[in-house]
């Protein structure tokens, strides 16, 4: 009996991860225009944020010597909500893609670079904010407020 639910338990679990598209299993160093242009979650996300523009302009003003490191999953429901938000945030702010970059992590929360393991990444999305080469901060999976206020608070 335990042999017969066993593989009902696989043929499920397989079936699930076959049913899925390759691109949702998409890891390593990404260009965040890839994903844009990609996945619909994200196109949809990006275009109905309508973030605070006071604290955009706030943000704007305190961008000098800071970039922007993304751990996120494609497959994970926290990454397709709060990443277009994010990434919408940095776009108005005048971020440059220069200064973003993008580590897609599979369901272990590992990529080919495992830069991951250097920045002790444990929940994605993990946002984190180095300004000349150091972490000030960091968003963790999701936020409170809304995520340029939360960005913002980091910054300042």
């Amino acid at each position: 009996m335990k042999k017969y639910i066993l593989g009902w338990v696989l043929l499920f679990s397989t079936s699930a991860l076959v049913a899925q598209s390759v691109e949702e299993l998409w890891t390593g160093k990404t260009e965040l225009s890839k994903v844009h242009d990609t996945f619909d979650w994200y196109q949809q996300g990006f275009a109905e944020y309508a973030p605070d523009t006071t604290i955009i302009t706030k943000i704007s003003d305190n961008l000098n010597g800071y970039t922007f490191l993304i751990f996120a999953g494609t497959w994970c429901g926290d990454t397709k909500y709060l990443l277009p938000k994010f990434s919408k945030v940095l776009n108005m702010s005048g971020v440059s893609d220069e200064k973003v970059t993008l580590y897609l992590l599979d369901f272990r929360l590992k990529s080919p670079e495992k830069l991951e393991k250097k920045y002790k990444i444990k929940s994605i999305p993990t946002f984190v904010i180095i300004k000349d080469g150091k972490e000030t901060g960091r968003i963790v999976e999701s936020v409170n407020e809304p995520v340029e206020k939360v960005l913002y608070d980091i910054l300042k």
